[in-house]
């Protein structure tokens, strides 16, 4: 997954992913007010960066997923310039013991 956020202060900032109900995953934080003072926010969250992606391996990805981004003070202001998710999970084949 990938988002391109511009805002003046990101520590302000919490979004999550949320998937579709029909998937029964729990929705995955993504950022949650870090950041302080720095602006705009062009990151990709991957299976090295957020684990928690992982649990979808196994689950359909069919349905509406959302991106909920909520600006946790008054002060500054943002836009959401792009997000984009794709799920890929490759097979991993299993280990035999040598004997």
């Amino acid at each position: 997954m990938h988002v391109d956020i511009q805002h003046t202060y990101i520590g302000d900032l919490t979004f999550t992913l949320v998937p579709p109900a029909t998937s029964g995953g729990a929705p995955v934080p993504l950022h949650q007010r870090s950041g302080g003072s720095s602006r705009d926010i062009r990151r990709t969250f991957d299976l090295n960066t957020t684990p928690t992606l992982a649990a979808f391996a196994a689950r359909s990805a069919q349905g509406r997923w959302t991106l909920k981004i909520a600006d946790e003070a008054r002060e500054d202001e943002g836009t959401l310039i792009s997000f984009g998710l794709e799920l890929r999970f490759q097979a991993v084949a299993p280990r035999i013991a040598a004997e």
